[in-house]
């Protein structure tokens, strides 16, 4: 796959996550992810608003803290709506606690559900 981003520590949590741009951060390093694969939720999780979910396993630059990449990952692919309202019906995102698979070699599992 290789498709590369950009990894930060979140440093103030003033926002939520529709709005954690606005928030600072510091530069970590190039993460990159080496494969993805969609677990697809079914007809039950469906009519609750889950959208499936999202397994990934990234590569995460060297020199980090064990702590710094859990927290890069997960803000990295956890994303909320802006909407002042719910049941507005856009996609969200959260990544579970993610797991070192080896030295540099990381799983997040992200769950993805719409706003119903």
């Amino acid at each position: 796959m290789g498709f590369r981003f950009d990894g930060y520590r979140r440093l103030t949590f003033q926002f939520n996550d529709g709005w954690k741009g606005a928030d600072e951060y510091q530069y970590l390093g190039e993460f990159m992810i080496l494969k993805s694969r969609l677990r697809h939720s079914n007809h039950q999780d469906s009519s609750n608003g889950e959208a499936g979910e999202r397994i990934y396993t990234v590569r995460a630059p060297r020199g980090i803290s064990r702590g710094d990449i859990i927290n890069a990952l997960r803000d990295a692919f956890t994303n909320g709506c802006r909407c002042e309202h719910d049941c507005c019906g856009h996609l969200q995102t959260y990544a579970y606690l993610p797991r070192r698979q080896k030295r540099r070699t990381w799983v997040v599992e992200v769950r993805c559900y719409y706003n119903v």
